[in-house]
């Protein structure tokens, strides 16, 4: 007798649709703006590492004894009980850089150990966590601004807002077409200095932040530097230009780090800085007190009071451009949308709606101390009126540059000696 049996019918398998994120807080593929070699080449940057030929800067806070010894060379023997004396221990370079080019990068300077090129010491890689976030561990800087993947991609969305704003130009001083020296001061992830040096072979480009987050897959004409810009500069008239973008409520003394960019400068070159107002407005009416976006910028400002590191910039740039000494200074504003179908307004959404809490959580919460759960509400509505289109809002960004005169004689020290500069203040003209 033949048993029957049945097989189970096998019902097909329903397909999973992945959750994707909400449209308006997707990133485009290194984005769809940009041409499929330039998202070939962001993809590489982020992807494929291989060893740098750049070195790292530690200036004035050097720690011999914490010296990062690449892993490609020998153990260090030393016992640690016995310390290891600033005289005796070498520089630590990565990467196969000829000697003699390294000894002419600087060679302006004296090569003291306070402000030679060292390897970085381990304390800062050890971010600081704060509620979930890292923040750059560098000695003696308040920086409210975290480091971790998050902020590094908003800091990316910003920098193709910035060039989607200036007309995909990358700067808008009139350096010429042959610049031979450029820094980037507070470079973020490295973007801008890498599409300068792509841009201008010629050009040797030196990128200076606190935080060591920038890709090691580099041009041969750039490096990147672990730098505080608000200690002594050690580039005394060497720099055809100097860009310095997004240091808000980072630095204690504007008119310090201005005079610092004109010591550094040749006579005939040039410095631009583009910074962000914090203040939000509209086109339909003014904001008061008690309203939301009004309200926005009251605990910036407060804060960067507090400790001295002002958020009220952008109306004063021109001003202490001056005073150190540029002439033919430009000033340039322009209004950043938060509404709109234009390419700059939703560059804009997305940069302030990928990180918003990453931007306010140090201040609100550490400098203001507010409650995370206020902190949360509150950037609920700030979202909810900035998504309002009958408030218009939006924020100004102000770019000004100027040249350092030709004719400027100047004598100078690295050790940060006074300077005296030629030529009187009357021939210091716009």
């Amino acid at each position: 007798m033949v048993q029957k049996f049945e097989l189970p019918l096998r019902h097909p398998k329903k397909p999973v649709q992945k959750s994707r994120r909400p449209r308006n807080l997707r990133i485009p593929k290194r984005y769809h703006c940009l041409s499929r070699k330039r998202r070939l080449k962001f993809l590489s940057l982020r992807f494929f590492k291989r060893t740098s030929r750049h070195r790292i800067r530690t200036r004035g806070h050097r720690d011999a004894s914490a010296a990062k010894i690449h892993k490609l060379q020998p153990p260090d023997l030393t016992p640690p009980n016995e310390p290891i004396m600033a005289e005796e221990a070498a520089d630590v370079f990565v990467g196969d850089t000829p000697e003699e080019d390294e000894r002419n990068f600087d060679s302006g300077c004296d090569t003291d150990t306070d402000n030679s090129t060292t390897s970085v010491a381990d304390a800062v890689y050890d971010y600081a966590r704060i509620h979930g976030r890292s923040y750059p561990n560098y000695p003696d800087t308040n920086y409210w601004l975290p480091n971790d993947e998050t902020a590094q991609e908003a800091l990316d969305i910003a920098h193709s807002m910035y060039e989607c704003l200036l007309d995909n130009k990358l700067f808008l001083a009139p350096i010429g077409d042959n610049p031979q020296k450029v820094i980037d001061i507070g470079t973020g992830t490295g973007l801008w200095a890498i599409d300068f040096a792509d841009k201008f072979p010629s050009a040797e480009v030196t990128g200076t932040d606190i935080s060591p987050i920038q890709p090691t897959w580099l041009p041969s004409n750039l490096r990147f530097e672990l730098d505080d810009a608000q200690l002594e500069w050690t580039w005394a008239s060497t720099c055809d230009f100097i860009h310095i973008r997004g240091l808000l409520g980072c630095i204690s003394n504007w008119p310090t780090l201005y005079s610092r960019a004109f010591r550094t400068t040749k006579p005939g070159g040039w410095l631009e800085s583009i910074e962000m107002d914090i203040h939000l407005k509209s086109d339909n009416w003014d904001f008061g007190p008690g309203h939301i976006l009004f309200d926005w910028a009251t605990p910036f400002i407060e804060s960067g009071d507090k400790l001295g590191t002002t958020f009220d910039v952008v109306g004063k740039m021109k001003g202490w451009m001056k005073d150190a000494g540029f002439i033919n200074i430009t000033e340039k504003r322009y209004k950043v949308p938060f509404c709109g179908k234009s390419k700059l307004a939703q560059w804009n959404r997305l940069f302030y709606n990928y990180d918003l809490e990453g931007f306010a959580s140090l201040i609100l919460m550490e400098r203001m101390e507010w409650s995370y759960e206020k902190v949360q509400i509150h950037l609920a509505l700030v979202r909810a009126a900035l998504r309002d289109e009958a408030n218009q809002a939006y924020y100004e960004v102000t770019a000004v540059y100027g040249q350092r005169p030709k004719h400027a004689s100047v004598e100078h020290s690295c050790r940060g000696l006074p300077l005296l500069i030629g030529g009187s203040s009357d021939s210091l003209g716009e």
